[in-house]
């Protein structure tokens, strides 16, 4: 139980961290930096992917993976209205990158979790 307030806790904060993240104004990365901004956008997206996959039912993954990929995309868009910020396509796949491979490792993880669980004994 407090799992799951804890993932959900870490999944708004990733919300609002990536949002303030992709709109503050900020000064041009220096030549040579683009594969570190590539990263980071990964990373932050599958961060976002995992929480939001841990903390959902079956039903509802594609939903919320759904939605987590429409805000990458939106602010992407968005960091075009931004003073020093541009919008880059490559920005916008190492944000899917990351998404999906969030969701590989969280699924991954319950798999393993599930694999670990004791099992009842099967009724005679």
């Amino acid at each position: 139980m407090y799992l799951w307030w804890l993932l959900r806790a870490a999944f708004c904060l990733g919300v609002l961290s990536v949002a303030w993240l992709s709109l503050v104004p900020q000064m041009p990365i220096p030549q040579g930096l683009h594969v570190g901004d590539k990263i980071g956008h990964g990373l932050a997206y599958a961060a976002l992917a995992f929480t939001a996959t841990a903390l959902m039912t079956p039903r509802t993954k594609l939903a919320l993976g759904t939605a987590v990929l429409a805000f990458g995309i939106a602010m992407e868009l968005a960091q075009g209205a931004v003073p020093g910020r541009t919008q880059e396509l490559a920005d916008v796949g190492a944000n899917i990158v990351g998404m999906l491979l969030g969701i590989f490792c969280a699924l991954l993880l319950e798999r393993l979790l599930n694999r670990l669980r004791p099992r009842s004994p099967a009724p005679a």
